[in-house]
């Protein structure tokens, strides 16, 4: 079938757009279920509230970016890399500020991976984080202050 264009217009007949589809809404898919629990992520966190208060961190390697959120009044703070390559698993140390946090470089912090459910214990401004897009594209990681 040989897809004809509407005169004058970029568009083509058998468009998708043009398409009726029937979705099973309750079908269980991957994707439901991550945009499911970044949903519930968002709600109960206030950094992730606003879009005005992002700031990047450091990586050093280009196929991942991290961006820092904080909400000062709640001392919500999160750190999220994410892997910008779809098809290969990518490491990276990335920055953490810590000095925005009252972390010291020799004290220990936890950071709770929000996504996975996992929590690691870091110390000092760079930490290492692998990701691999078939897995997990992102981490939220939580930043929690030990005592």
């Amino acid at each position: 079938m040989v897809s004809m264009r509407h005169p004058g217009k970029e568009e083509y007949t058998d468009n998708e757009k043009y398409e009726i589809k029937q979705w099973d809404w309750k079908k269980y898919s991957r994707t439901r279920e991550i945009i499911t629990r970044v949903n519930r992520i968002r709600r109960q966190n206030p950094a992730l509230q606003s879009t005005w208060n992002i700031d990047f961190a450091d990586t050093d390697n280009e196929m991942v970016i991290c961006y820092v959120k904080e909400d000062e009044a709640s001392k919500n703070a999160l750190i999220i890399p994410v892997n910008l390559d779809v098809f290969n698993t990518q490491k990276a140390h990335i920055k953490v500020p810590i000095h925005r946090f009252g972390i010291a470089h020799d004290q220990q912090y936890r950071v709770h991976d929000m996504l996975s459910g996992e929590k690691y214990y870091w110390q000092g401004e760079y930490n290492f984080i692998q990701l691999n897009p078939y897995e997990m594209p992102a981490h939220i990681f939580k930043i929690e202050k030990l005592n």
